[in-house]
């Protein structure tokens, strides 16, 4: 990252930071520019640009349990879901296992460098499960694997508990000794958390969109869907090498084409947007904008997790419908924090009505993908593909893989 870094002051280039972008603005079919708000200042940002490239992330902040210790909510999935691009693959998440000393879930990136230096696995029963998901490999078994059998001991109430005494101190240690807990002595407890999403928005090979001049790679463009639905290597080499095709044809793009000026009605529309979360005019019936995000949370923990039901998935998208389309209206801010969680409240909620959605229509059980009502694996190879539908609810299609 210091190099990085370093080649980036010495091109000359201007970083504006911790300034969130609420809408990408279109014009003539082409992107025109964006909208920013500074999350420490308050300061209102309008950057016009010819080509813009998506990558924020994921939405890991929808869930109680995570591995990552910078927490994304589905700011580009929403920003480019207003502007009309489609998503897919995003029923695929990829889970690890993290700690949960205490209770409490742990980011700590991972339990792989723990059970390489020989750590095992138990259930408050005091048996050594993953014998019985994997006895060649164990704990080295692959990660698919490896989450679904921790998460169904914890499901089915044995619990799972790592014991690390013979190991040497690991980064994933060293945060759990922090919390008081003496990993030589004792076994840890365990369970699934999300690492990242396998889908997002439909790009090409080199990071386009359908929307001309809008671009995007990382976790924001689904990983240039590579994976499918498990992922067996980690996302640096994709990341360098599919950011580096987008930034290459956003340069061609703008070099070909003229500026447009974003319309001053769209503008407006957004400043007027983010001014009403500051109002005081719902008295009693204003909503706490932290306490939405947290029922949000709390419903994807427990319906959109590692195994999914079709009646969990169903309730599930109730609830994240109501919170997009009435909830998010409601949500107010006194103070700037507060403005950013209102404006995460919808990311979310859009977020995990789209994940919703597309688990409840695929009807199978693939990669780290686990429905429980339907647990075989569909020869057929398909996506499903989300976009705005026009009348306030996300249309979805099943498209075959040739």
């Amino acid at each position: 990252m210091g190099v990085l870094r370093r080649e980036v002051y010495h091109r000359g280039v201007t970083v504006i930071e911790n300034v969130m972008v609420t809408r990408l603005f279109c014009r003539e079919g082409r992107i025109a520019g964006a909208f920013g708000l500074c999350r420490r200042t308050g300061r209102r940002y309008l950057f016009k640009a010819k080509a813009i490239i998506l990558a924020a992330g994921s939405a890991t902040g929808l869930y109680l349990s995570y591995s990552a210790s910078f927490l994304t909510t589905g700011d580009g999935y929403a920003l480019a879901y207003d502007v009309g691009v489609p998503l897919q693959h995003l029923e695929f998440q990829e889970f690890t296992v993290i700690p949960v000393p205490r209770g409490r879930p742990i980011a700590t990136g991972g339990i792989k460098p723990v059970t390489s230096f020989g750590a095992r696995f138990f259930n408050a029963q005091g048996e050594r499960f993953m014998e019985r998901y994997d006895p060649q490999r164990l704990e080295l078994t692959a990660r698919a694997i490896m989450v679904q059998a921790v998460a169904r001991e914890v499901r089915e109430g044995r619990g799972a508990f790592v014991d690390a005494t013979s190991c040497k101190p690991t980064y994933f240690l060293k945060k759990v000794e922090r919390l008081g807990v003496d990993w030589r002595r004792e076994r840890v407890p365990i369970r699934p958390g999300v690492h990242t999403f396998l889908g997002g928005l439909v790009v090409d090979a080199s990071g386009q969109t359908p929307v001309p001049g809008l671009y995007s790679y990382g976790e924001n463009g689904g990983h240039g869907h590579l994976y499918g639905a498990d992922r067996i290597t980690g996302a640096v080499g994709a990341g360098f090498v599919l950011g580096y095709q987008a930034g290459r044809q956003a340069t061609l793009f703008a070099r070909e084409h003229p500026p447009l000026e974003p319309a001053r009605e769209d503008v407006a529309r957004e400043e007027a947007r983010i001014k009403a979360f500051g109002r005081d005019d719902l008295g009693p019936h204003a909503l706490n904008p932290a306490v939405v995000a947290s029922q949000l949370r709390r419903t994807a923990e427990e319906h959109l997790f590692v195994y999914r039901e079709e009646h969990g998935l169903t309730q599930a998208l109730g609830v994240f419908q109501e919170a997009r389309h009435e909830k998010a209206g409601r949500v107010r801010a006194r103070s700037l924090p507060a403005l950013v969680r209102c404006l995460e409240v919808r990311h979310l909620a859009l977020t995990g009505e789209l994940v919703a959605r597309a688990s409840l229509a695929r009807q199978e059980s693939r990669g780290q993908f686990q429905h429980v009502d339907h647990p075989q694996t569909d020869d057929r190879r398909t996506r499903i593909v989300l976009r705005d539908g026009g009348d306030g609810d996300p249309a979805l299609e099943v498209q075959e893989i040739p």
